[in-house]
């Protein structure tokens, strides 16, 4: 009897035309679905390369144009700190982010220069942190694009100030996991993102040391091909029931899909 594949709910991809585009790679709602489709990838979380790119503000505008009517699409807002008037006040921001059905938000500290100590990001966390509204940290840097730039240190501070926030930190590679492993091991609210996990075994040795609860499925489409994270879940040496946690349910739970 052949087994029967997880469901993949992929943690991030990206819409829109952006700065590192490359011969080849795409930046379409029509061709992101063929991809999803043709890798057996159900769901996926998108944020739009403006904010990444460009501003948070009008990328979110964005992104709810090419997720309307698509309903395996998630869509993803990016947040800024609000002094800088880019963003509004935070509640009314929230209160329309959860109108749209928005579960999940995503911060740019390099790309956007704010730091995620609570003098900067402080009303923000703090009223995310209210609504469990889990908050993906990605340390992309366009200037240095394939460099391991993650601030572990202000990471595990956000995890300790804000115990009830979901924290999920993805990257562009993982060189080494020696700090990974040792944020994971004193914040129970941090989360991976697998597109930047490429050390070998490091799921079966995460599911064992800290729990398949703690692993997420993600692909970075269109920048990357799934095929190795794809591969990473369902050629691990993990149960059936572990592979199904990190291909979507634990995504799905955070989000409380």
């Amino acid at each position: 009897m052949s087994r029967r594949l997880p469901r993949f709910f992929d943690a991030n991809c990206m819409l829109g035309r952006y700065n590192l585009f490359h011969s080849g790679s795409f930046y379409t709602k029509e061709r992101l679905l063929q991809e999803m489709a043709y890798y057996g990838i159900s769901d996926a979380l998108v944020f739009h390369a403006v904010s990444m790119e460009n501003s948070p503000q009008h990328g979110n505008e964005l992104i709810m144009k090419e997720v309307a009517e698509t309903p395996s699409l998630h869509p993803v807002w990016s947040l800024l700190p609000t002094i800088s008037t880019e963003v509004g006040q935070v509640r009314s921001y929230l209160d329309e982010m959860l109108g749209h059905n928005v579960r999940i938000v995503r911060l740019f500290p390099l790309q956007f220069h704010f730091d995620l100590d609570d003098w900067c990001l402080g009303e923000i966390l703090s009223m995310l942190s209210e609504h469990k509204i889990p908050v993906i940290i990605d340390f992309f840097d366009p200037i240095t694009p394939h460099a391991d730039r993650t601030d572990w240190g202000s990471v595990v501070s956000v995890c300790r100030r804000y115990p009830d926030l979901p924290i999920i930190v993805t990257e562009f590679r993982f060189r080494t996991n020696r700090r990974l492993y040792q944020a994971m091991d004193k914040c129970p609210n941090l989360n991976i993102e697998l597109s930047g996990l490429w050390l070998f075994r490091a799921v079966e040795f995460i599911c064992r040391k800290f729990g398949a609860d703690r692993l997420l499925f993600g692909s970075r489409l269109p920048i990357r091909d799934p095929s190795c994270s794809l591969g990473m879940v369902n050629y691990a040496m993990i149960s059936e029931d572990e592979k199904e946690m990190v291909a979507g349910r634990n995504l799905s739970r955070l989000m409380g899909l």
